[in-house]
């Protein structure tokens, strides 16, 4: 029931799904305040082949998204053991990685056993080319003597390189269990220690709205600066903590219809005004449900659903114009005239001006499937043959910025719009992309991603990105890793061989 009242603001601000889920989501990775940095050191240090690597921070800092975006980041040469509950023995430690490598063990073995099996089984992985990672998330948890069977355990090595790589996850509370003198041998063996730093307000400010605009939305900034210094103060710039509490502040704004977060929501929720405000229009939904009162019921939400357009296999959504009047701010925030552009993939076409029907992400991706099936065919196959040799030529590591998500013939009108802003047409691809339904029985479509520009670091392409024209810059274009454009291309790749596309998709 909870989830469902709060997923009623979503309508309200035109999103595509949560903004501020808790769960680890790597599509939703806020890559400043340090964060990209960080992956970037991770991925190098262990392509390097160093042995055992520590990341501390506090609670709901990013650990667990930094270990997933870094396992997901890491090329196929790689083989991964991920060890969510530390807490174990010695020797259910060992039982635990023989049997994620696929080794027959069982809990009558004896230890030296095991470890000669597990030796073996790793010369045999790097015989083949093969490197073993092991990430532990939650690390402050181990016992000693699972500590100890790390540094054991990072013994193991040829003349050259390590077998097994270690890369521990944890609070600060980690950082006190390796001062313990039994162990101190473990934490000389650690070759690269790394913090993760709660954000700044200007971080936090930054990544509130990120996370609006990747759920869909297309206003003014509902979090201002003067909000977002405010849950920094609340909550110490911690993400995990800052979702709750960004999450309740739309429920807040949502139960008083306002547009933007002002000082009375947060009053509002901690003395609870806004869960009891919406839970005398929820009962009256549901009553009005049970007696069958549908028209009723359209009624009263009619201005809000209208945002919802149905289609045939995909979900439309078009926001509504967010109009801010100054007495709907605070006195000491300053609001802009201009509306952001978003990541927002999902508007009907026909309800956006021309001029942002043009640019970046308000060029929206909803596939046109009402058109000929021998039109779409065309585009798709044309589209798969010219993504797939700019797959080919991307070194195996590198960055690039996506500009846009748009529809599949909206190619021709974008070329000349970045030409007005003096972006030349050979620094610009287009590479096919698979949008999934927002329900498993909801339909998918493919569209077209655009990126800008091939840079070998990250810095490089911050750089490239901080130099975009001012109106690029609104639409909040971001860095994307060459992995990560290659294993979009590849879930598209999938979707057009598993489904109809497969009969009219050749070889090239």
């Amino acid at each position: 029931m909870e989830l469902w009242i709060y997923s009623m603001y979503r309508p309200y601000f035109g999103l595509t799904q949560l903004p501020f889920k808790t769960t680890p989501e790597l599509d939703m990775f806020y890559r400043e305040g340090s964060r990209e940095e960080i992956l970037q050191a991770l991925e190098y240090t262990v392509v390097r082949g160093d042995g055992i690597l520590k990341v501390v921070g506090e609670v709901g800092c990013g650990k667990t998204m930094i270990l997933r975006l870094l396992a997901s980041e890491l090329s196929d040469e790689f083989k991964l053991v991920y060890v969510n509950s530390p807490n174990l023995s010695a020797k259910d430690m060992l039982l635990f990685i023989c049997t994620e490598l696929g080794l027959v063990v069982d809990e009558g073995m004896q230890k030296f056993t095991l470890i000669n099996q597990l030796q073996k089984k790793l010369f045999e992985l790097h015989s083949q080319g093969k490197k073993v990672v092991m990430l532990i998330d939650e690390a402050q948890a181990m016992t000693m003597d699972g500590l100890e069977e790390i540094r054991l355990l990072s013994n193991l090595e040829t003349d050259r390189d390590k077998l097994l790589q270690i890369v521990l996850f944890g609070q600060p509370e980690l950082d006190k269990a390796l001062e313990h003198p039994n162990i101190r041998q473990l934490k000389s063996r650690i070759t690269y220690s790394i913090y993760i730093p709660p954000l700044s307000i200007a971080d936090v400010h930054s990544y509130l709205n990120f996370r609006m605009r990747k759920s869909g939305y297309s206003g003014i900034d509902v979090f201002n600066f003067a909000a977002a210094k405010r849950i920094h103060k609340l909550t110490g710039g911690y993400p995990r903590d800052i979702n709750v509490l960004a999450d309740k502040l739309l429920m807040a704004v949502f139960s008083q219809q306002d547009k933007l977060v002002q000082r009375k929501h947060f009053v509002a929720m901690e003395s609870g005004v806004a869960k009891s405000a919406i839970l005398v229009p929820i009962s009256a939904i549901l009553l009005l449900f049970v007696l069958g009162a549908a028209g009723v019921v359209y009624f009263v939400f009619a201005e809000k659903m209208d945002d919802y357009v149905p289609t045939v296999g995909v979900k439309q959504t078009q926001n509504q114009a967010t109009i801010t009047s100054k007495n709907d701010v605070d006195e000491d925030i300053i609001v802009s005239s201009d509306y952001t552009d978003v990541n927002n993939f999902d508007h009907p076409m026909s309800k956006i001006n021309e001029l942002d029907k043009k640019l970046t992400d308000d060029l929206v991706a909803t596939a046109d499937f009402s058109q000929p099936q021998m039109q779409l065919e065309r585009l798709t196959q044309q589209y798969l043959h010219s993504s797939q040799k700019i797959i080919d030529t991307l070194s195996a590591t590198g960055y690039s910025i996506q500009l846009a998500t748009i529809t599949l013939d909206s190619h021709q009108s974008l070329q000349q719009e970045f030409a007005r802003y003096g972006i030349a047409n050979q620094d610009v691809v287009y590479i096919l992309d698979y949008k999934k339904g927002n329900t498993s029985s909801e339909a998918g479509f493919l569209r077209l991603k655009v990126y800008l520009g091939q840079e070998k670091t990250y810095s490089q392409a911050k750089t490239r990105l901080q130099n975009l024209p001012e109106r690029l810059q609104r639409s909040k274009p971001f860095i994307v890793s060459f992995n990560t454009i290659r294993k979009e291309f590849n879930l598209a790749l999938q979707f057009v061989n598993h489904t109809s596309g497969g009969s009219y998709v050749t070889e090239s």
